[in-house]
């Protein structure tokens, strides 16, 4: 009835009394006064097996004992009487022990010990109650430390059935467990074992996009490009914008595999849930086929960017750029120009001065020379910072000197960049023509003295 003091009272007459069962109202006292008093109850438990050496209670005394220092996270205390629970010779408290024991040498970091007292739980007891904890206790300490497949040969050995689908389970929690814990040496190679095993398993996609989240803050570009291209030949499922956009980021700024990138902003432009990210798979796509000169594919997505409200500055200076180098490549020099125009006045960074070189190259291309001259001089004038384009308008100025058969100038201008450009390609493509013109002179001198 929970009347715990007026039943104390009547467990101390028993005592006093030295009555029958006097074992047994000592058990019951410490139970009861165990309720706040561990120590107290440990002290009367241990006085059993002193008073009534003959008791049976004494097994339950020694379990009570061990119980007590157990909760009080007193592991080592308590071994000693779960050993003397384990030792008697005819108890039904010892599949409990075992277990217990194993328990304590879990919590004191012994786990070969822990293992030990399950092993001899499930082999003595396998249809006990216990047996069943003492199996997943095993099945923690063996995945903790990364051994499941261990773990499977262990529970086969006792006669445990496990299914490919726990192999599959056990497999991958082995990784999360170290992943967890931030040990992400050992959890990427465990992904990687995961998916080795189970290449289509239950938890496929888990362990390639947290491998390739490892090695993508390891750095190690390669191996995370990998997982997330693997992840985004697999959409849809919930990882996979996020791998779509990290396989075509990596592919673009730290591999420079431009064609790859452009593949997976292509796809990341139609799976896009959000706007931001649909209008940075449109960038990526049109910065990828930018760098890979594929003007005429580029076209329709530069037309729908520069459609886009939330188009910024930069969106609009590549997408005049893309359309303008369309326009050239297909020798539509006006509409180029047009575009380049619209480029330049945009941008006084590098592709402003691009524009203005490229518009100069467009009027020389249409026999323009006065106004070609015109607007190579501003790309020298407006865009001095940016030597590459200040240099090929000088070439420009020399190319169109010598169509002019102005060769005085054209190999004066030739000359200059020879004496002056840091840019060993064009200093060499200066040297070529400067050879040129100079041959070509010798030719119209002979033909004009020959006349």
């Amino acid at each position: 009835n929970r009347d715990y003091r007026r039943a104390d009272n009547m467990y101390g007459k028993v005592l006093d009394y030295s009555w029958p069962s006097s074992d047994y109202a000592t058990f019951q006292r410490a139970m009861i006064v165990g309720v706040n008093n561990s120590r107290e109850k440990i002290a009367l438990l241990s006085s059993i097996s002193r008073k009534y050496p003959g008791s049976g209670l004494i097994p339950d005394a020694n379990m009570e004992i061990a119980s007590a220092y157990l909760a009080n996270e007193q592991y080592q205390e308590s071994i000693p009487y779960l050993k003397n629970v384990v030792g008697d010779p005819n108890n039904s408290l010892k599949p409990k022990a075992h277990l217990r024991l194993g328990i304590a040498y879990f919590n004191l970091n012994n786990n070969k010990e822990a293992l030990n007292q399950y092993s001899l739980l499930l082999k003595q007891y396998p249809n006990s109650p216990e047996a069943e904890s003492a199996l997943e206790n095993a099945q923690a300490i063996y995945v903790n430390e990364g051994r499941s497949a261990e773990y499977v040969n262990f529970a086969r050995s006792m006669g445990k059935e496990i299914s490919s689908s726990q192999e599959d389970d056990l497999a991958y929690r082995e990784a999360e467990v170290q992943f967890s814990n931030g040990n992400f040496a050992a959890a990427v190679k465990k992904f990687e074992d995961y998916l080795s095993k189970f290449p289509e398993g239950k938890y496929s996609l888990e362990a390639l996009y947290y491998k390739s989240e490892i090695y993508y803050n390891q750095k190690a570009w390669e191996k995370a490009v990998e997982g997330y291209e693997a992840l985004a030949e697999r959409v849809p499922h919930r990882f996979g914008e996020k791998s779509l956009l990290q396989a075509a980021r990596i592919n673009f700024f730290d591999l420079k595999r431009y064609d790859r990138a452009e593949i997976y902003f292509a796809r990341l432009k139609d799976f896009a849930a959000t706007q931001e990210t649909k209008l940075e798979a449109m960038r990526g796509l049109l910065r990828s086929q930018y760098q890979l000169e594929k003007w005429t594919e580029a076209v329709a997505n530069a037309k729908e960017l520069l459609a886009e409200k939330s188009a910024g500055t930069d969106d609009k200076i590549l997408a005049n750029m893309a359309i303008a180098k369309s326009h050239q490549s297909n020798n539509q020099c006006d509409q180029a120009i047009t575009s380049f125009r619209t480029a330049a006045s945009l941008s006084k960074a590098a592709y402003g001065a691009e524009a203005r070189y490229e518009i100069a190259h467009c009027l020389f291309i249409q026999d323009r020379y006065k106004d070609a001259e015109k607007a190579a001089f501003e790309v020298i004038n407006k865009s001095g910072s940016y030597e590459f384009w200040v240099i090929r308008s000088y070439i420009l100025l020399g190319d169109l000197y010598h169509k002019q058969k102005d060769y005085f100038n054209a190999k004066a201008t030739y000359r200059s960049v020879i004496d002056n450009a840091r840019i060993e390609e064009l200093r060499q493509e200066a040297e070529l023509k400067l050879k040129q013109t100079t041959e070509e002179e010798s030719r119209q001198s002979k033909l004009e003295e020959g006349n």
